[in-house]
C-alpha cells in the first residue's frame, strides 16, 4: 500500500530532477556557445588578416628587391639586399620580443574581461 503511494511522487520527483538536469545541461551549452562565438570570430579575422598581411609582405619585398636590383644594377644584389631587410626586421622582433608578448597579454586580458 506504501509503495504504491510513495511510487507517484518517486518517479514524478525523478522526472522533474531529469528535466532539470537536461535544462542545465542545456543552458551550459547555449552559454559556451555565446561566449566562445566572439572568440572564434575573433580569431577568424585574425587569422584572416595574417594571410592577407603575409601575401602583402611577399609582395613588398618583391617590389623592394627588384627596385634594389634596380638602384644596385644587380638583381641578386637586390633580393641578397631585400632579404637582409627581412633577416634584420626578424632579428629586431625577436629582441623585443618579451615587451611585445607582455603587451598582447595585456591586451588579451581585457578582451576576455570585456567580452566574457
Amino acid at each position: 500500500m506504501f509503495k504504491n503511494l510513495l511510487s507517484k511522487p518517486i518517479a514524478k520527483a525523478k522526472e522533474n530532477i531529469n528535466e532539470y538536469v537536461d535544462l542545465k545541461l542545456e543552458y551550459l551549452k547555449l552559454s559556451s556557445i555565446e561566449k566562445l562565438a566572439p572568440i572564434i570570430a575573433s580569431l577568424a579575422i585574425v587569422l584572416f588578416l595574417m594571410f592577407v598581411s603575409s601575401i602583402m609582405l611577399f609582395f613588398l619585398g618583391m617590389g623592394m628587391a627588384k627596385q634594389f636590383a634596380v638602384w644596385l644594377n644587380s638583381e641578386v644584389g637586390g633580393y641578397l639586399l631585400s632579404a637582409g631587410l627581412f633577416l634584420l626586421l626578424f632579428v629586431i622582433l625577436i629582441l623585443l620580443f618579451k615587451p611585445i608578448k607582455q603587451k598582447l597579454i595585456q591586451i588579451i586580458g581585457k578582451f576576455f574581461t570585456q567580452h566574457l
